[in-house]
């Protein structure tokens, strides 16, 4: 009896965390659609004028017909014409009036007089000038003011007079968008402190933007509400003992475990994730930049912490180099070629263009799996220090130098565009050797600080001092990578400022470390740290998909790294990411056990 009421005990847990995630889905992805993604702002472009707010948050937006006479009388504005309108102000706060002309697809050399008082009063409220080249043909132009307060039920007039206009130069009311929009402005802090003013604010959103969403954003947030419960057996599944090979070498005669170091897979884990969410959201973005500042840094600096490379390695290792990247570098590039050319719209235009991606940039963007050149150039980078190794330094600050030359030389092959002349063209070093030198860097750095036992101390418990060391290499990562370092980007050997970047990657890269300290149990960051490679290589199919998907749903063009809004970048690396997790199962089961009979 105890053991049964101890089942249905943990299942009542289970449910509970299912609905519980599912409501807090439900109303994210409502908030994000009502509040955030405003549909009207979608439908409409205002242009920003210095001196008006318009925060598609906080700004409720409605529509006013305009009277049917005006319509009728829709002439062109010529100067000292003067058109007038009356309305009922819905709510408090108005501070836009935005009104659409037509300005008959030319720049327009009037200017126009905006001006708006109470209905009953004799004193205009503010009178404004604005050039009518800024206006476009049916956009509605949002003539600002400071926000009138307490506006709610009370009529306004305003006039729109014509300065300058004449024939063949001259606006006119747009003839397609029948509406003019009354905006309204509130405050975020009365928000805050006002519970009425609040729930107003809420209300008004809802009714207005609710009717406005499509069919695809309405089928988005359904399927976003019913994600925990596909995503909870999937994990579960595939998490369960006996579904992955990982952890085993095979060899001719016994079969040897290997001796994992869980948080370094929980930064493998962390940074796969982090390459994912990097490669949906807009290139450019402060997120973007934050992530590409260090996220690749960290793979190579973890993988040369794990390296069991020495001074007296000689065939064998270049072999092992050979069998665990070079092998499965052509491997996932032979699986992008069969998924593109199969796949009509993923067919790449140009054979040579292949060719090119895939035996001399190692880049194959082409064949939709562009990332899996850090395979072929960790390892170049694997080569190269097996080399160093060969020199058999051992002045530690002599091997600090040599490292810090390494930063260097990339640096310099970047700064003056080092490359080499084919048929004509400049064009890069072969195989990523110039973003190799950046790799060696940090795989040198983090094979030596392994060896002096630089995180040995770390431990993973949340002491006080553990979080303000994380947090302090948080914010410099943070400050260096966006505020005070341009993009970076190692696959294009760009790196902007380079002690800016160094500085930015190391403190990204420790600060993982703290964190991955602390999260070193986590049984599926450990799942996708010990199957990075597979994830890593094969994830961008996902990632496509996924914008094909939301193309169809809502009906416009959505692009990876271009266009997907934050919040839906968001869902996209929590589907790919879990969706991907089936990728090792299959990967270990097949490609992963030729691996094993070539070592």
């Amino acid at each position: 009896m105890k053991q049964d009421q101890a089942v249905r005990n943990i299942f009542k847990k289970k449910l509970f965390f299912l609905i519980l995630s599912s409501l807090i889905l439900f109303f994210l992805s409502f908030g994000y659609f009502i509040f955030v993604n405003n549909p009207q702002a979608n439908d409409l472009q205002y242009y920003k004028q210095e001196g008006v707010s318009d925060n598609n948050f906080t700004t409720v937006t409605r529509e006013q017909s305009w009277p049917r006479d005006v319509l009728l009388a829709n002439a062109e504005l010529f100067a000292g014409n003067t058109m007038r309108e009356n309305f009922t102000a819905q709510d408090d706060d108005l501070g836009i009036i935005a009104v659409p002309f037509n300005a008959h697809n030319k720049s327009i050399n009037d200017k126009i007089i905006f001006r708006i008082k109470e209905t009953d009063k004799n004193d205009w409220y503010i009178q404004s000038t604005h050039n009518a080249n800024q206006f476009q043909t049916d956009v509605p132009f949002p003539f600002g003011f400071p926000t009138i307060k307490n506006s709610k039920n009370i009529s306004f007039t305003f006039e729109i007079e014509s300065l300058a206009g004449k024939q063949g130069d001259s606006l006119s009311l747009s003839k397609t968008n029948h509406h003019f929009l009354t905006k309204y402005i509130f405050s975020k802090s009365e928000l805050i402190q006002n519970p009425s003013r609040l729930v107003e604010f809420v209300n008004a959103k809802i009714n207005i933007n609710l009717p406005l969403l499509s069919n695809g954003e309405k089928l988005i947030i359904f399927l976003i509400t019913l994600l925990p419960l596909p995503l909870y057996f999937l994990i579960k599944r595939i998490l369960t003992p006996g579904t992955e090979m990982t952890g085993k070498i095979y060899n001719k005669k016994k079969i040897n475990v290997i001796k994992r170091i869980h948080w370094v897979d929980v930064g493998k884990g962390m940074g796969l994730l982090l390459v994912i969410l990097g490669h949906l959201v807009k290139i450019g973005s402060a997120l973007a930049i934050w992530i590409f500042s260090f996220h690749i840094p960290l793979f190579f600096f973890l993988s040369g912490y794990v390296s069991k490379f020495t001074e007296a390695d000689g065939k064998y290792s270049f072999k092992k180099i050979l069998v665990s990247l070079i092998v499965p570098y052509f491997i996932f590039t032979f699986i992008g070629l069969v998924v593109s050319l199969t796949i009509p719209g993923w067919r790449p235009s140009s054979f040579g263009r292949v060719i090119s991606d895939v035996f001399y940039n190692v880049n194959p963007e082409s064949l939709h799996v562009g990332q899996i050149w850090f395979l072929f150039c960790l390892a170049v980078v694997e080569v190269m220090f097996l080399l160093f190794l060969k020199l058999k330094i051992k002045n530690k600050y002599i091997i600090a130098v040599c490292i810090g030359l390494f930063a260097i030389i990339a640096s310099l092959i970047s700064k003056y565009n080092i490359g080499i002349w084919v048929l004509g063209n400049h064009m890069r070093l072969p195989w990523k050797i110039d973003t190799a030198f950046m790799g060696l860097f940090f795989f040198s750095a983090g094979y030596y600080s392994k060896l002096l036992k630089l995180f040995s101390k770390i431990i993973s418990k949340s002491t006080y001092k553990n979080i303000a060391f994380a947090a302090i290499f948080f914010i410099i990562n943070l400050y260096i990578g966006i505020h005070l370092n341009s993009a970076v980007n190692l696959a294009a050997n760009s790196y902007g400022n380079l002690i800016y970047f160094v500085v930015a990657a190391i403190s990204g890269i420790i600060f993982i470390i703290y964190l991955s300290k602390y999260l070193e149990n986590i049984s599926l960051l450990i799942y996708m740290g010990k199957n990075t490679l597979p994830i890593f290589s094969l994830h961008s199919f996902f990632l496509y998909f996924y914008a094909f998907l939301l193309s169809n749903i809502l009906g416009r063009s959505i692009t990876i790294m271009v266009n997907i809004p934050l919040f839906l970048s968001v869902v996209g690396l929590v589907l790919v990411s879990t969706v991907s997790l089936i990728i090792p199962v299959i990967y270990n089961n097949t490609v992963q056990k030729l691996i094993f009979k070539l070592k």
